[in-house]
């Protein structure tokens, strides 16, 4: 009788799972739980969001990377059996990389969520918001239509570009070179060579 009841919650689970998936409220439920955790604990929830998707990012790139190294070895002539092994070696992830970057995670969710603080009131100090935006007079029948403010946008952008782009970047080269253990000079260089193509 226990065996049959098992079977049956079994049968019952996974008919509720099919369920589930089927109408998309297994999704639903999921982005509910995590904006409920981002509500609760944001920098906690961003962190562990920024290195999952960090080193997930990373591991994909290494490998695409890797497959198109080795497509672009066998449009060329024949490969040695050292050429073969050099590139078993090149196509496994660098795990130490992955590592790097899950452990970035935390630190740019950290810098975004205080970053974006600053820009929100730099943005309100510029365009201050007004009774008659506040009160949205083109909302017909309770819905609220939203317009953009290209010029908050622009301004947005530009600041965010010229002002927190070149910290990022900064924070990121140093905070490698002290992983990979670079010297100071060579992270300085790399460094300089990085931030003017990246934020231009």
């Amino acid at each position: 009788a226990g065996a049959v009841a098992g079977k049956a919650v079994a049968a019952t689970g996974a008919a509720l799972l099919v369920k589930n998936v089927a109408t998309m409220s297994l999704a639903k439920d999921m982005w509910a739980t995590y904006s409920g955790l981002l509500s609760v604990y944001p920098l906690a929830t961003k962190s562990v969001t920024g290195s999952f998707l960090y080193s997930l990012s990373d591991g994909i790139a290494q490998k695409a990377t890797a497959a198109k190294a080795s497509a672009d070895e066998d449009e060329a002539d024949e490969t040695s059996a050292d050429d073969a092994a050099d590139r078993d070696e090149r196509s496994d992830i660098d795990r130490g990389r992955v590592a790097r970057f899950a452990a970035w995670g935390p630190i740019d969710a950290f810098m975004t969520t205080a970053w974006y603080g600053v820009l929100d009131s730099w943005t309100e100090a510029v365009f201050p918001p007004d009774a008659a935006s506040a009160a949205d007079p083109d909302a017909v029948a309770g819905v609220a239509t939203h317009t953009a403010n290209w010029s908050k946008v622009a301004f947005e952008v530009a600041v965010d570009q010229t002002v927190y782009c070149p910290i990022w970047f900064l924070v990121f080269f140093s905070f490698t070179g002290i992983w990979e253990r670079r010297p100071a000079g060579e992270t300085a260089t790399r460094i300089k060579n990085e931030i003017v193509p990246a934020v231009t």
